[in-house]
């Protein structure tokens, strides 16, 4: 998954567990008061020098991408953190009429491609334990 900022929206990969250094970022700012160690894992994903990298140089950049393969707990934690994260700013927002909905959006956007990777993460499991 990617965030585009350019035109606001979000560019899918075919694979859902390819997110790129943006989005991976967004991910650490909004987790990590809830989950430091969590968000850690995730900061360690885009040092330089990962094995994930499958799209960049040596020279960080927004859409450098990222090749996922989180064990299932800590998809499950990411995703329940996102969530939490996510409700907090969203009712702070509509109870002071205060807040960043561009950052509402854009967690919503992070939120989703994080799902979609669970999903695919979730499936590709049943397909393994239905072949084994």
């Amino acid at each position: 998954m990617t965030l585009n900022s350019k035109n606001g929206g979000v560019d899918h990969c075919h694979e859902a567990n390819i997110f790129d250094r943006q989005t991976l970022q967004f991910t650490v700012k909004l987790i990590r008061v809830q989950n430091p160690s969590l968000a850690l894992r995730i900061q360690n994903i885009i040092a330089p020098g990962s094995s994930l990298l499958i799209a960049g140089d040596e020279h960080p950049r927004p859409e450098d991408l990222y090749s996922l393969d989180l064990d299932t707990f800590s998809l499950k934690r990411i995703v329940e953190t996102l969530g939490e994260v996510a409700l907090a700013m969203a009712q702070y927002t509509l109870r002071t009429n205060e807040g960043d909905h561009e950052v509402l959006k854009q967690t919503k956007q992070v939120m989703d491609g994080w799902l979609a990777y669970a999903r695919q993460h979730q499936d590709t499991r049943v397909l393994e334990e239905l072949a084994g």
